[in-house]
Protein backbone atom coordinates (compact mmCIF):
# COMPACT_ATOMS: atom_id res chain seq x y z
CA UNK A 1 0.00 0.00 0.00
CA UNK A 2 1.48 3.44 -1.08
CA UNK A 3 1.37 6.34 1.86
CA UNK A 4 1.49 10.17 1.29
CA UNK A 5 3.20 12.34 3.14
CA UNK A 6 1.31 15.96 2.75
CA UNK A 7 3.55 18.24 1.71
CA UNK A 8 5.68 16.38 -0.64
CA UNK A 9 5.65 16.35 -4.10
CA UNK A 10 6.34 13.69 -6.18
CA UNK A 11 9.46 15.46 -7.94
CA UNK A 12 10.61 15.26 -4.57
CA UNK A 13 10.64 11.82 -4.23
CA UNK A 14 12.00 10.70 -7.10
CA UNK A 15 14.84 13.15 -6.80
CA UNK A 16 15.41 11.21 -3.26
CA UNK A 17 15.52 7.96 -5.10
CA UNK A 18 17.96 9.02 -8.18
CA UNK A 19 20.49 10.34 -5.24
CA UNK A 20 20.23 6.62 -3.92
CA UNK A 21 20.51 5.04 -6.80
CA UNK A 22 23.53 7.41 -7.48
CA UNK A 23 25.03 6.31 -4.34
CA UNK A 24 24.35 2.97 -4.63
CA UNK A 25 22.01 2.50 -1.62
CA UNK A 26 19.39 1.62 -4.10
CA UNK A 27 19.32 0.20 -7.73
CA UNK A 28 17.30 1.25 -10.97
CA UNK A 29 15.21 -1.69 -12.57
CA UNK A 30 14.22 -0.70 -16.30
CA UNK A 31 10.43 -2.25 -16.16
CA UNK A 32 9.67 -1.49 -19.89
CA UNK A 33 9.22 2.34 -19.92
CA UNK A 34 8.88 2.53 -16.65
CA UNK A 35 11.80 2.88 -14.04
CA UNK A 36 11.55 1.63 -10.71
CA UNK A 37 13.70 1.55 -7.75
CA UNK A 38 15.23 -1.72 -5.77
CA UNK A 39 16.24 -1.45 -1.82
CA UNK A 40 18.59 -3.89 -2.69
CA UNK A 41 21.36 -2.34 -3.99
CA UNK A 42 23.68 -5.63 -4.58
CA UNK A 43 23.83 -7.31 -8.21
CA UNK A 44 20.74 -9.43 -8.50
CA UNK A 45 18.11 -10.13 -11.34
CA UNK A 46 15.02 -9.42 -12.14
CA UNK A 47 11.37 -11.20 -13.55
CA UNK A 48 9.19 -7.69 -15.03
CA UNK A 49 5.78 -8.98 -15.36
CA UNK A 50 4.49 -8.07 -18.62
CA UNK A 51 1.10 -7.77 -17.79
CA UNK A 52 0.71 -5.65 -14.45
CA UNK A 53 4.13 -3.90 -14.38
CA UNK A 54 5.25 -5.97 -11.17
CA UNK A 55 9.13 -6.46 -10.44
CA UNK A 56 10.42 -9.36 -8.39
CA UNK A 57 13.76 -10.06 -7.25
CA UNK A 58 15.67 -13.44 -9.04
CA UNK A 59 18.65 -15.48 -7.07
CA UNK A 60 20.10 -16.84 -9.77
CA UNK A 61 23.68 -17.49 -10.35
CA UNK A 62 24.69 -16.48 -13.97
CA UNK A 63 27.64 -15.92 -15.87
CA UNK A 64 27.77 -12.69 -16.83
CA UNK A 65 31.54 -12.05 -18.14
CA UNK A 66 30.92 -12.88 -21.56
CA UNK A 67 28.33 -10.43 -21.86
CA UNK A 68 30.39 -7.66 -20.46
CA UNK A 69 33.41 -8.39 -22.55
CA UNK A 70 31.49 -8.34 -25.69
CA UNK A 71 30.48 -5.05 -24.72
CA UNK A 72 33.66 -3.92 -24.12
CA UNK A 73 34.91 -5.32 -27.66
CA UNK A 74 32.46 -2.64 -28.83
CA UNK A 75 34.27 0.11 -27.42
CA UNK A 76 31.74 0.29 -24.56
CA UNK A 77 33.01 1.38 -20.75
CA UNK A 78 30.67 -1.90 -19.29
CA UNK A 79 30.97 -2.57 -15.60
CA UNK A 80 28.53 -5.18 -14.88
CA UNK A 81 25.32 -6.67 -16.36
CA UNK A 82 21.66 -7.95 -14.84
CA UNK A 83 19.43 -10.45 -16.29
CA UNK A 84 15.48 -9.29 -17.00
CA UNK A 85 12.91 -12.19 -17.19
CA UNK A 86 10.25 -10.62 -18.66
CA UNK A 87 6.53 -12.75 -18.56
CA UNK A 88 3.36 -13.06 -16.68
CA UNK A 89 3.83 -13.43 -12.94
CA UNK A 90 2.52 -16.17 -10.56
CA UNK A 91 -0.66 -13.58 -9.76
CA UNK A 92 -1.00 -12.74 -13.50
CA UNK A 93 -0.56 -16.64 -14.90
CA UNK A 94 -2.84 -17.53 -12.45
Amino acid sequence: MHGTVPGVSLPTVYAALEVLADLGLAARVHAGRAVRYDPRAQPHHHLVCTVCGAVEDLDADVELGPAVAAARDLGAEAYGAEITVRGRCAACAG
